[in-house]
């Protein structure tokens, strides 16, 4: 156990909660460090955000860029048969 997840089982322990149960819930409880490491902020979605509708962006465009070049082809064979 780490420092904090001790502080957070002693403080469940005096809360109550029998130590069987209360080791589990002090191993999984998130310490602040840790939500700011693995949990996204709003600037990290608001980023995210910005980089997909980039993406999205391109697709049109290749999309847009794909479906002329099948119509050229089309044409052409048409013209050529």
């Amino acid at each position: 156990m780490t420092a904090v997840t001790l502080e957070i089982y002693n403080l469940l322990i005096k809360a109550g909660i029998d130590a069987k149960s209360a080791r589990p819930l002090a191993e999984e409880i998130l310490t602040r460090s840790e939500a700011k490491e693995f949990l996204a902020t709003r600037s990290d979605l608001q980023n995210m955000h910005v980089e997909l509708k980039g993406l999205e962006n391109r697709l049109i465009v290749w999309m847009v860029g794909l479906h002329i070049s099948v119509a050229g082809l089309y044409l052409a064979a048409g013209f050529i048969g």
